[in-house]
């Protein structure tokens, strides 16, 4: 977190520096998407921007967010001005039915968390229906090697197939992901499945067959599957009693 205390009271009689405090308010054409240029910039009456203008002076509001707060201490009032990174509510996104931005942050952490992937080739076969729900993601032969754990806010109405990457395990907050088609997971290099994986819920078919899983979490016994759950090719033992499983296949 980058952090400034501003005292409006000596600011006017600093010399203009890298970090001095402009007597004068920075005008629209003059206002900056950098952060820290941004913070070296602010006028003395911080407490006149409105939140638009704040808005505005950071540029992209979805990277970062300003606080303020006035303080008293010893007959001097202060200005406290903090910037951090934060992320919008992903599941307000996804439930709000603005699949299009909530899926751009998320394969934006994909690509954080996988240098070696096209953030491109991510997004290149989406489809979305008319009212902008997402409709079916196909992120097959990526390369991908984890997931971020922003990806258990997912939503998608049909199918969203995984398969063929190396991933070697999935986030906790996989169990959270709603898939209303067929969640296709299958020819990647999983060993184990998170404890929330019985979270999950998956409107068709659930393949997680050609991995190499040995067990399975007591979790999986909570499974929503509307079709079939796909485990072959792995190297399970025993498994736990399916309960929301609408078959087991070990082909």
């Amino acid at each position: 977190m980058n952090s400034i205390t501003i005292d409006p009271a000596t600011a006017a009689r600093t010399a203009p520096t890298a970090h001095a405090v402009p007597r004068h308010t920075p005008q629209p054409t003059q206002r900056t998407s950098s952060a820290s240029h941004a913070l070296a910039c602010f006028p003395p009456l911080l407490s006149e921007l409105s939140a638009h203008e704040w808005e505005l002076i950071l540029g992209q509001t979805s990277q970062w967010h300003v606080r303020m707060c006035s303080m008293v201490g010893r007959g001097m009032q202060q200005v406290v001005v903090a910037a951090s990174p934060i992320r919008y509510p992903l599941e307000v996104l996804w439930e709000g039915g603005d699949h299009r931005a909530a899926l751009k942050h998320v394969i934006r952490d994909i690509a954080e968390l996988n240098p070696q992937c096209n953030p491109e080739r991510l997004g290149r076969y989406v489809t979305f229906c008319d009212a902008g729900i997402l409709q079916l993601w196909s992120a097959r032969y990526c390369g991908l090697q984890t997931l971020p754990e922003s990806f258990g806010t997912v939503r998608v109405a049909g199918d969203l197939f995984l398969k063929s990457n190396r991933l070697s395990a999935l986030p906790q907050s996989f169990g959270a992901i709603q898939v209303g088609g067929t969640l296709d997971l299958s020819y990647n290099l999983l060993s184990s499945l998170p404890e929330s994986v019985g979270g999950c819920e998956v409107g068709a078919d659930l393949r997680l067959e050609s991995n190499r899983l040995t067990v399975l979490p007591e979790s999986i016994g909570q499974l929503r599957v509307g079709g079939s759950l796909h485990l072959g090719r792995n190297r399970l033992g025993t498994l736990p009693e399916l309960v929301g499983v609408g078959a087991l296949v070990f082909t």
